[in-house]
């Protein structure tokens, strides 16, 4: 007796779950940027545990490599390569090396 009205619900859980889970990948690939760097273009890499007077951001580093994924080889200014690769979430343009002149 149980077993039809159970089925029924369970369906209905199903579906539920689907439309929902549709609804939040929506929502998140809308907030989502995927970020392009080009070999050798000066960024810097974030700082995962900063310390209460600590800077969010370390660097400057030089893309050397582009990995899968969206991952990249950074390299430092004296040439030494970094043995982790970083996501291309954790790096961001350095603008502190540009000009701005006001017209």
């Amino acid at each position: 007796m149980l077993i039809g009205p159970l089925e029924d619900n369970r369906q209905i859980a199903r579906s539920n779950v689907h439309t929902s889970q549709e609804k939040q990948k929506q929502r998140y690939d809308a907030q989502i940027s995927s970020r392009q760097y080009a070999i050798g273009e000066q960024v810097l890499l974030k700082n995962f545990r900063p310390k209460k007077l600590d800077t969010k951001w370390n660097g400057p580093y030089y893309i050397h490599d582009r990995r899968n994924n969206g991952t990249y080889q950074l390299r430092t200014i004296d040439g030494k390569i970094r043995a982790h690769v970083s996501m291309g979430d954790d790096v961001t343009r350095n603008l502190a090396h540009m000009i701005f002149v006001d017209i």
